[in-house]
């Protein structure tokens, strides 16, 4: 039986994979440690924190566990960065209307 492709990472697994970046950076723990501590290889992590295919859920519980955070807290702050990303297109919209006026 072959093997099903992964579809490309869509919008919530693009803010998902920024939301980890954002949590190894502020951790302080270099890429290759977190890698490691969740079980990955550096090209299968490479390829999600670039967006180029999603994260599995197992592949956020492992991170998360390294980061010393929960998953939630993984997609809570996916969501804040959703939120801060229609809030900055809102902007950039209304500022865009005021010039035209």
């Amino acid at each position: 039986m072959a093997r099903a492709r992964s579809k490309p990472a869509g919008v919530w697994a693009l803010l998902t994979a920024d939301a980890i970046t954002g949590l190894q950076r502020r951790s302080g723990m270099s890429t290759e440690e977190m890698v490691q501590g969740a079980g990955l290889s550096s090209p299968y992590y490479l390829k999600r924190a670039a967006g180029v295919l999603p994260y599995t859920l197992n592949d956020i519980e492992a991170i998360a566990t390294v980061l010393q955070v929960t998953p939630l807290e993984i997609a809570t702050l996916a969501a804040q960065l959703a939120d801060d990303s229609v809030a900055t297109s809102t902007t950039e919209q209304a500022a865009g209307a005021s010039r035209v006026l």
